[in-house]
C-alpha cells in the first residue's frame, strides 16, 4: 500500500507520459508529406536496402574504357570487312553490348539513392545546363555510381546508361524527353511495340517472352516513368548471375529504399500500375550501326 506522498508522484509522472503522448501524436501529424504521398503512390512492400558496396571487381571507370576499346575494335573490322563481315560485325556488338548493359553497366547502380526533381526539371536543367557551360562540376558525380553522394532518376539513369555503352547520346537532353521519345531516338519504327491499354502484367510479361523481336535490352515507357525492360539474365544485388527472365532495371520511387534496381517485372507494382508499357528494342542494326561508326545520337523531342 502506497502512501499520499507516493500516490501524488505517481499521478504526476502519468501525468508527464500523458503530455508527451500528446506531444507526438501532434507531431505525426505534423509531418510533412511523402513523395508517395504527392504522387499518390500505393503502399509499397519494404524491401531490403541495396547493398552498394562490394559490387564489382571492375572499376567503373575500366568498364568504360574496356566498352570503349571493344567498340573501336568492331569499328575498324567493320571499316574493312564486306557486307557478310559487317553483318557478323553487328550481330556480334548486339550480343557484346547486351552483356555489358546487362552484367556490368545495369548492375554497377544497383542501390544508387533515386531524388526526384522538382518543378518539373527546372533546377535540375538549370544545373546541367551550367555545367555544359563550364560554370560548374559537381553535377558530374551522377555520372559516376561509385563517388558519394550520387543520386539518379529514371530517365538521367537511362541516358546515363546508354551514354558510358558508348552511344553518343545526349545525355542531359535525352533525358528530359517524355519516354516514347526516348525510345524513338534509339529505337526504330519496326523495333517499338505499344501493347493494348488495361493488359495485365501476366499477359505483358508472357508476350514479352515470345516477341519476335527476341531476348535483349529494351527501354520501356510507362505512364510517369522510364527504365530498361530485359529479356534475358540480370546479376542480383550479391552479384549473382539470375535465371533467364524479363526484368525491369530503373531508378525506382516504388520501394523503400528508392533507389536502383532490376526486379521481376511480373512482381513490379509500378509496372503492374501502369496503363502505358511501350518498348523498344535499342540494340537494333541501326543503333548499332551508330554504336560503331561513332554517329551521334539525335534526340527525338522538342526540350
Amino acid at each position: 500500500m502506497i502512501g499520499i506522498k507516493e500516490s501524488a508522484i505517481l499521478m504526476t509522472l502519468l501525468a508527464t507520459l500523458n503530455v508527451k503522448c500528446q506531444e507526438e501524436i501532434i507531431s505525426t501529424k505534423n509531418k510533412p508529406i511523402s513523395i508517395d504521398q504527392k504522387l499518390n503512390l500505393p503502399d509499397q512492400k519494404v524491401s531490403k536496402p541495396i547493398p552498394v558496396e562490394p559490387k564489382i571487381v571492375l572499376s567503373y571507370d575500366l568498364i568504360k574504357k574496356n566498352i570503349a576499346t571493344q567498340r573501336k575494335k568492331f569499328s575498324q573490322e567493320y571499316k574493312v570487312g564486306n557486307n557478310n563481315e559487317k553483318r557478323e560485325i553487328i550481330e556480334k556488338s548486339k550480343k557484346y553490348l547486351a552483356n555489358q548493359i546487362m552484367d556490368n553497366l545495369i548492375f554497377s547502380w544497383y542501390g544508387v539513392p533515386w531524388k526526384i526533381i522538382g518543378g518539373r526539371w527546372e533546377e535540375e536543367s538549370k544545373k546541367m545546363y551550367q555545367e555544359r557551360a563550364g560554370k560548374i562540376k559537381e553535377g558530374q558525380k551522377s555520372e559516376d555510381p561509385f563517388q558519394e553522394n550520387t543520386y539518379t532518376n529514371c530517365s538521367l539513369y537511362v541516358s546515363t546508361v546508354l551514354k558510358h555503352a558508348g552511344f553518343r547520346v545526349e545525355r542531359y537532353r535525352l533525358a528530359q524527353q517524355l519516354s516514347a521519345n526516348i525510345i524513338r531516338s534509339l529505337a526504330p519504327k519496326k523495333q517499338i511495340k505499344r501493347p493494348r491499354g488495361g493488359q495485365t502484367i501476366e499477359d505483358f510479361v508472357a508476350d514479352m517472352k515470345t516477341d519476335r523481336r527476341g531476348p535483349g535490352v529494351y527501354i520501356i515507357g510507362l505512364d510517369m516513368h522510364v527504365g530498361f525492360l530485359i529479356n534475358g539474365s540480370v546479376k542480383s544485388p550479391a552479384g549473382n548471375q539470375l535465371p533467364e527472365d524479363i526484368y525491369f532495371c530503373h531508378a525506382d520511387y516504388g520501394h523503400n529504399p528508392q533507389a536502383v534496381r532490376c526486379e521481376k517485372a511480373i512482381e513490379s507494382p509500378v509496372l503492374a500500375n501502369s496503363n502505358c508499357r511501350v518498348n523498344g528494342n535499342i540494340l537494333n542494326n541501326d543503333s548499332i550501326y551508330k554504336w560503331l561508326t561513332g554517329k551521334r545520337i539525335k534526340t527525338v523531342g522538342n526540350h
